[in-house]
């Protein structure tokens, strides 16, 4: 019971974050989409969870109107390096490494081509989460693995000392545990402050992510960068309009 409260405390967690920090938009700048479950809602927010079907649809229309995915590091590339990113870049993020992204999202990539950022917390093998086999996969196929906290909660309520095990300890383990490096970090609810900002850019994190809701520019700061949420209601109409695409 513990863990199913757990599970559904977290999938209703970024309707909230969105209300608390609202929309704004960016007229330029790259698409970083935010998606949770891929696959039939088992629980708590319906509006987290998108179907397979549906999730297939969007990215056949990625496919066919000509964008490219890239990973977190490209994006943190471009933006502080000047480096060339490829015509019409998306980012793909999975927040907190649902087992749904495995058993359907993946799968469905990997026909088009795409690779996604897969943001994970210490639930990795806990029920209805990836096990550590399955991101391994993931990460062998291509995705970038990204720190989502140790224990998804709100920072801002640790300690300096409790910060520093969520953010930076669970960095170490999570390239221990997988072989790579973990440059990309997304605030557990989409809640930070300066301090928590500071933790983060003290663990050697190099980009980070919000709920915020808009198209990611380097104005935001590279540790504070706006994503746009993709929901269950979300046809490939309204996706094309919030990607900026053509419906």
């Amino acid at each position: 019971m513990k863990r199913i409260h757990k599970v559904l405390v977290i999938a209703g967690c970024l309707a909230l974050a969105v209300l608390a920090y609202g929309f704004s938009a960016e007229p330029q700048g790259i698409p970083i989409l935010i998606y949770h479950e891929v696959g039939p809602v088992w629980g708590g927010d319906a509006q987290m969870f998108v179907e397979p079907s549906v999730f297939r649809a969007q990215m056949q229309y990625l496919q066919e109107n000509g964008f490219t995915t890239i990973s977190l590091q490209d994006l943190y590339n471009h933006f502080s390096r000047g480096y060339s990113l490829p015509p019409r870049p998306v980012v793909i993020t999975f927040d907190d490494g649902y087992a749904g992204v495995y058993r359907h999202a993946w799968p469905i990539m990997r026909e088009y081509g795409f690779r996604g950022t897969l943001f994970v917390t210490d639930y990795i093998d806990d029920y209805l989460y990836m096990t550590k086999e399955q991101v391994a996969s993931l990460v062998e196929d291509g995705f970038e693995l990204g720190n989502h906290s140790r224990s998804h909660r709100d920072l801002r309520a640790k300690d300096d000392h409790e910060l520093v095990h969520e953010v930076a300890h669970f960095n170490e383990e999570l390239e221990t545990t997988f072989g790579v490096e973990v440059i990309a970090f997304c605030y557990p609810m989409g809640f930070y402050d300066e301090r928590v900002v500071k933790a983060v850019e003290q663990a050697g994190l190099r980009i980070a992510v919000t709920v915020r809701q808009g198209r990611a520019a380097p104005a935001q700061g590279l540790l504070t960068l706006h994503r746009i949420p993709i929901f269950r209601h979300d046809c490939v109409r309204s996706f094309a309009r919030k990607i900026g695409g053509r419906p």
